[in-house]
């Protein structure tokens, strides 16, 4: 996307792929875009599923491990 990307934008793609990553960098674009925001950040949470003693498509009981 830096290479499409231009100005300020395509600067800060390009510092926050560095070793260490430019963390003004990350705040400029995550306030930027909402869609950078979530995907410079977990969004989503693994969820360990027990089934349940009936038969249907869907567990009985899901918990977080």
């Amino acid at each position: 996307m830096s290479g499409i990307e231009t100005g300020q934008t395509a600067a800060d793609m390009k510092a926050i792929l560095r070793e260490p990553p430019d963390p003004e960098a990350i705040a400029r674009l995550s306030a930027a875009n909402p869609l950078n925001n979530s995907t410079f950040r977990t969004t989503c949470v693994a969820t360990m599923r027990t089934p349940g003693t009936r038969q249907r498509p869907a567990p009985a009981r899901a918990r977080d491990r």
